[in-house]
């Protein structure tokens, strides 16, 4: 992942888009269709969201579920060819990405859960709807 290409950044946070959107689809499964029952862990008697295998890796980067409990899901991208580079995110109740964190770079910092916090990291927060418009992340000159 190359930090000052935009269009990187882009594809890896479409990538986390794209496990967010497998994740929301187990949450509303039902239990007998081995689905979360409502939820992201175990609560409600279903199924504990686990990244399937083909989200474990792409060329860009590698992905892990930090985290579950019923409402929330810490993700994180580390790239393949940098592994200090790395992105990690939250999958919110409704199946979209609301807390990105970009470690080193520069932006309005936010305050996250513990478990995303990272030495001279900052986050950028972005609302649920705005998160997923390619047009947020610009190379400045």
């Amino acid at each position: 992942m190359n930090w000052n290409s935009s269009s990187s950044v882009q594809l890896i946070v479409s990538d986390l888009n794209e496990i967010a959107a497998d994740a929301y689809r187990h949450r509303i499964k039902p239990r007998l269709k081995k689905g979360g029952n409502g939820v992201y862990d175990r609560s409600n008697g279903g199924f504990e969201y686990s990244l399937p295998q083909k989200f474990f890796r792409n060329t860009r980067a590698r992905f892990e579920v930090i985290q579950v409990t019923a409402d929330l899901i810490l993700l994180r991208a580390i790239s393949v060819e940098n592994h200090s580079c790395f992105i990690t995110a939250s999958v919110n109740e409704r199946g979209r990405l609301t807390d990105i964190c970009f470690p080193q770079t520069t932006s309005v910092p936010v305050a996250l859960p513990a478990i995303l916090r990272a030495p001279d990291a900052t986050a950028i927060y972005h609302s649920p709807k705005t998160a997923r418009s390619p047009a947020l992340f610009f190379e400045e000159s």
